[in-house]
């Protein structure tokens, strides 16, 4: 019994020493924010270059922002859902400021329904809201991969350093700043985590875990992000699913069979459902759209893809 104490102290210890260590790799990487008064928000870059704040008598020297997108688009969101849970205590279902006006929560692309977001426009400005919101996933994106690594067996050393690799890739250097695929990195480890819980220890509580976070990526994402995410959900689940079966067809009772075998499909029914927030009234929005979609040659048209690119990104 003490031995099996020390060991969950020990095992405690590790995840608490991953988290602050984790902590104090986004504190220095977000340095800045809090001793210079400064944001990860690129407000400023833009407004060098939009009216009505362009000065053409005295034009800006500084490099083009490739992530303008993140002031142009999120950051008016989060400004409208900040002032409208001050002033009114309600959410922004309609936004006048684009074009005629358009269903906010029917753009599937804002996040505004995801937890932490709504959370951060109730308690601080939109600029805080950004930064606040990059930290808190990259934190735990990279506890989120720790915890995905100690399941498969890795080693404490070999864990922590996925956890950052993942984290602080290029890759979400790059795309985090549009804060969509911050609940990729956050919460894709979590989900196979589940999953493989599900397939290790044969705990349905584990897979029900995965079916809500997996909802949550379509909720604080985009469609384009929580597609490949849904895909990669069910086909892992019904590998290990395949192979529970193919293994154990001969001691499993026809109702244990019938239940492994629905698994993946219940992950995606009741993701689906818990994605229906945001799900349901983008479909509707889409269904209205008086432009066609692009056929198959438009596509190849506008955006070719080579062998060599594939060569390329590996």
């Amino acid at each position: 019994m003490r031995w099996l104490m020390r060991s969950r102290l020990t095992r405690r210890g590790q995840y608490a020493t991953a988290a602050a260590l984790f902590g104090l790799l986004v504190a220095l990487f977000f340095l800045p924010v809090f001793t210079s008064h400064k944001t990860f928000s690129t407000v400023h870059e833009l407004q060098q270059r939009a009216y009505p704040w362009y000065d053409p008598q005295h034009p800006t020297k500084n490099p083009y922002y490739v992530q303008t997108d993140q002031a142009a688009v999120y950051y008016p969101w989060q400004v409208l859902t900040h002032n409208s849970l001050r002033r009114h205590g309600d959410l922004p279902l309609w936004d006048p400021q684009s074009f005629a006006g358009h269903p906010l929560y029917a753009n599937a692309q804002t996040g505004l329904a995801y937890p932490p977001r709504l959370i951060l426009a109730e308690l601080v400005s939109p600029s805080w809201a950004h930064d606040l919101y990059l930290m808190f996933h990259l934190w735990l994106g990279g506890l989120a991969m720790f915890a995905l690594l100690k399941e498969f067996g890795a080693r404490f050393a070999g864990a922590l350093l996925s956890g950052v690799a993942w984290s602080f890739s290029s890759f979400s250097a790059f795309w985090i700043q549009l804060e969509n695929y911050a609940v990729v990195l956050a919460l894709l480890p979590f989900l196979v985590l589940c999953i493989h819980r599900w397939h290790a220890r044969r705990s349905w509580r584990a897979l029900a875990a995965g079916a809500l976070l997996l909802g949550l990526v379509f909720v604080g994402g985009s469609p384009e992000i929580a597609l490949p995410v849904f895909v990669l959900a069910f086909a892992y689940a019904a590998c290990l699913g395949l192979t529970r079966l193919v293994s154990g067809w001969r001691e499993l009772a026809t109702r244990q069979r019938l239940a492994i075998a629905a698994a993946p499909v219940a992950l995606g029914v009741v993701a689906v459902a818990v994605a229906a927030v945001a799900l349901l009234p983008f479909l509707e929005l889409q269904s209205r759209y008086a432009r066609e979609p692009f056929t198959l040659a438009e596509n190849l048209t506008l955006g070719k893809v080579v062998p060599s690119d594939f060569l390329h990104t590996f």
